[in-house]
């Protein structure tokens, strides 16, 4: 039995023009009735995936900024995990010497 699906959004569960394929949708609203839980996970912030949950109901958490922030979708619960700035130094340094 399915418990969870994790998607991405762009070029994943989303077209071009931020819908999603009716099939798709019909398919995630059958999931999400049955109890499935729904995760989104994305390189997009809060803000860019607000119009897109107007359109788009789903309950679930969501995973943005690459891991760097989790919520709910309605965002009651809104945690952010910012990068340790030694690793980021760390990071940084290895890209310049590259």
């Amino acid at each position: 039995m399915i418990k969870c699906i994790v998607s991405d959004l762009d070029g994943t569960l989303i077209k071009p023009d931020d819908t999603i394929e009716d099939r798709t949708w019909y398919l995630l609203q059958d999931l999400m009735a049955k109890g499935v839980e729904v995760i989104i996970a994305t390189g997009r912030d809060r803000n860019m995936v607000v119009d897109f949950l107007r359109q788009y109901p789903i309950q679930g958490d969501l995973i943005l900024n690459n891991g760097a922030e989790r919520s709910d979708t309605w965002f009651l619960r809104h945690q952010y995990y910012p990068m340790n700035p030694n690793a980021f130094r760390q990071v940084s340094k290895i890209l310049v010497d590259r």
